[in-house]
């Protein structure tokens, strides 16, 4: 019944979400609009991708006017990136996750990426992630906040049986990274979740 309750709530506001995006981002063609929080000034931080893999933030008032928006792939680094997760880690922290295209010896190559920004969209690091095979494609499927000052940052490779886990503090320190890999049994972990301190993984059904 809380189950219920807590999704009837969670609909109305991601649909609003979407549409929110739909409106600032109308001239991009395929905007998906797939994560969002809410931080304690109020604001919402949107992020997604639009047809040409290029990922993005934008930044909301709580009525839905749009502040700000950024491409978080256009840079020296690589022409194409994707967002999947955000997690707010404390009143002024959120934190992206997904992939970003990057050069990886003679081609191109998928890496987890975590980024940060602050309450109002203005970024302040950025990470990539690899699995124990660096030329393996990966992405970060999942963050989870342990408290106000460091997140666990799960990365796996796509199409693989490698994933990795990283402790990372609000100031983009990784303070250690755990390599899962299967040599028989192939798995791919994709949610991670800490309750009463410990960690349970969930893998792809």
């Amino acid at each position: 019944m809380k189950l219920h309750r807590f999704l009837l709530v969670l609909f109305p506001v991601l649909m609003q979400a979407q549409t929110w995006v739909n409106r600032t981002y109308s001239n991009l063609y395929d905007v998906q609009a797939r994560a969002m929080v809410e931080m304690t000034n109020g604001n919402f931080l949107v992020t997604g991708t639009q047809a040409f893999a290029n990922g993005f933030l934008s930044v909301h008032e709580p009525t839905g006017a749009c502040m700000n928006s950024y491409f978080l792939s256009q840079s020296a680094l690589s022409s194409y990136s994707d967002f999947y997760v955000i997690e707010n880690i404390n009143d002024t922290l959120a934190v992206l996750g997904g992939r970003i295209e990057l050069a990886g010896g003679p081609a191109e190559v998928w890496k987890g990426i975590t980024l940060a920004v602050n309450q109002n969209g203005a970024m302040l690091w950025a990470l990539s992630h690899e699995v124990s095979n660096p030329g393996v494609d990966a992405v970060v499927q999942d963050i989870e906040r342990l408290n106000d000052s460091t997140f666990l940052v799960l990365s796996s490779s796509t199409g693989a049986s490698q994933n990795a886990l990283s402790k990372i503090s609000k100031e983009g320190t990784v303070w250690w990274t755990i390599n899962y890999d299967s040599k028989d049994d192939g798995f791919q972990l994709n949610d991670i979740c800490v309750v009463d301190s410990t960690l349970f993984y969930r893998d792809w059904e």
